[in-house]
């Protein structure tokens, strides 16, 4: 398990574990599996390939995950923790945009996701819109019609068995739903009219809540694409991965 700790700005910190759940078929072997179109780079079409490719591939290649730990500081020692977070998307994905620059190794996706939850453990000790919150407890989260974007590095370097692969520097997402909502059970120690209350203020102002949690969301799931690009690209040469 990876421990992951970065420091965001001087009012909030995150400390993020990472365990991925089978992410990628860990054996392609010499070539790409057959659900995965090869593009070319000289093709003046490759956009429109890498987008048919990637969108066809998802459903394939991607399955539910798992983060055990994720721990946001927002000052003064108020906190949000989340552990055995269990996240469902991808599923429901629409690439939108798809892009590789073969001579800087930029490489960037634009996507929809019209659907990702997750199941969580949480506790929680903060303000929010002059009310104090705590509880512990079961989460449920819904984020709806997610705009995404990833954008990231592909390096080349040379193997022990002297291959040639292609490498992923770490990259960036940026996470954008149209709507969120929250369920967190057993605030207030189970006192059931003022958890009922919280939750409706927390959804009725998701946009601040989210506020809050996006940087981390954004780290997480940058952390998940890295992952996935890292594990397929380590057993395909470079000279399989796309076309001349």
């Amino acid at each position: 398990m990876k421990l992951k700790k970065v420091l965001v700005s001087n009012e909030m910190s995150y400390k993020i574990a990472f365990a991925f759940l089978c992410l990628f078929v860990s054996s392609f072997g010499k070539d790409l599996p057959p659900f995965i179109e090869r593009c070319g780079l000289s093709d003046p079409k490759l956009r429109n390939c890498l987008v048919r490719s990637i969108q066809n591939a998802a459903p394939s290649i991607i399955v539910p995950f798992n983060i055990p730990f994720i721990e946001i500081k927002i000052g003064d020692g108020a906190k949000i923790t989340l552990a055995n977070s269990n996240y469902t998307a991808f599923k429901t994905m629409k690439v939108q945009d798809a892009g590789f620059d073969k001579e800087t190794g930029e490489f960037y996706l634009k996507y929809i996701d019209a659907k990702m939850d997750a199941i969580s453990y949480y506790e929680m000790d903060i303000k929010f819109l002059g009310s104090n919150i705590k509880g512990n407890g079961p989460l449920l989260l819904n984020f709806t019609d997610s705009f995404i974007t990833y954008t990231t590095k592909l390096k080349v370097f040379t193997d022990k068995k002297g291959i040639e692969r292609y490498g992923v520097e770490g990259g960036k997402t940026t996470f954008s739903p149209t709507g969120a909502k929250f369920d967190f059970q057993n605030l207030f120690n189970g006192n059931e009219s003022l958890g009922k209350a919280t939750n409706r203020l927390l959804n009725e102002n998701w946009k601040d809540l989210f506020g809050i949690l996006q940087p981390t969301f954004q780290q997480v799931l940058a952390g998940i694409m890295d992952n996935a690009f890292k594990k397929y690209l380590k057993y395909v040469p470079k000279n399989a991965v796309f076309l001349p």
